[in-house]
């Protein structure tokens, strides 16, 4: 539990996932499955990585 300003708590969610390689689709779902299970567990905010799959572009 974090508190603001006013003094109330917040219930906050820290993830450490792994991305899926290569595949945007299943790292948007497994994203949407991680927020909706800390959601389920009261979690208010879940702070998202400051630069996520930042090696996804290929170079060939």
């Amino acid at each position: 539990m974090a508190r603001t300003e006013n003094g109330n708590s917040v219930k906050v969610a820290v993830v450490q996932a792994g991305a899926v390689p290569f595949d945007t689709d299943a790292c948007v779902d497994k994203a949407a499955r991680l927020i909706a299970e800390a959601a389920g567990q009261g979690a208010k905010v879940m702070p998202g990585p400051t630069c996520s799959n930042w090696r996804s572009t290929r170079t060939r």
